[in-house]
């Protein structure tokens, strides 16, 4: 007798943690936002232990997720590799929006402290 009982996905698993944990840091970061300038609260370190976990989990689900994939994105790596242009448009966009985000975080790192 067969088992009915759906099999386990993990590339499901791992692809809904990832989505979950990318849309739960920036909600968690506006908790924090929120209780920045407040004293150290349960409420504060409640926003802050919660980001920091979702950003190590996320951290973690990513890279299990690009390693459950490396043959895919292999295989699209190698398929780009005989176009005229390495970088798509999309990629590029990414790449833009990267910079600033690092230049706008770059300002503390700036002048006295």
């Amino acid at each position: 007798m067969e088992s009915t009982a759906p099999k386990f996905r993990i590339r499901t698993f791992v692809a809904i943690s990832c989505a979950l944990c990318g849309l739960a840091l920036p909600l968690t970061v506006l908790g924090d936002y929120l209780y920045a300038f407040a004293p150290l609260t349960a409420g504060r370190h409640a926003w802050m232990t919660a980001h920091n976990a979702f950003g190590q989990m996320f951290i973690a689900f990513v890279t299990w997720h690009i390693i459950l994939n490396r043959r895919a994105m292999c295989n699209h790596l190698k398929n780009m590799a005989g176009t005229h242009s390495f970088f798509s448009r999309e990629a590029l966009l990414v790449f833009a929006v990267a910079l600033v985000a690092l230049l706008l975080v770059s300002h503390a790192f700036h002048g006295p402290h």
